[in-house]
């Protein structure tokens, strides 16, 4: 994958200051959240702001299925083009309106898990 970096560079990107975008460029950083996760290959993740996805990669590689929220329409089709995977569902959506109830059902939603570079605003 990528550098974030070079993902930026790639498609002439600039953090939305509206949106409170924040890309992580350090891959340690990253690979700490993803590894906090504990991710097993039985895990449905849902992805809060996946952004470029860097961690959406990292995290596709190591579970079942991945939930890919995104509330900025222009980095739909280059999580798309990025992370474009069976396992991964692109959903061009604000988290805090997701209803968990549309994707998990019965004890699944129970045992969802949440990951995400949630910014500090």
């Amino acid at each position: 994958m990528p550098t974030v970096k070079g993902l930026l560079r790639k498609y002439d990107i600039r953090p939305k200051k509206r949106l409170s975008q924040s890309f992580l460029i350090d891959p340690n950083i990253t690979a700490k959240i993803a590894g906090l996760l504990d991710p097993g290959p039985d895990d449905t993740v849902v992805e809060i702001g996946s952004g470029l996805g860097v961690l959406t990669g990292i995290v596709a590689g190591q579970v079942k299925r991945v939930i890919a929220l995104e509330i900025d329409p222009g980095l739909i089709e280059i999580l798309r083009a990025e992370v474009g995977r069976d396992n991964v569902l692109i959903v061009h959506e604000d988290f805090l309106k997701f209803d968990f109830r549309e994707f998990f059902s019965g004890p699944e939603l129970n045992r969802a898990k949440v990951i995400g570079n949630v910014p500090y605003n």
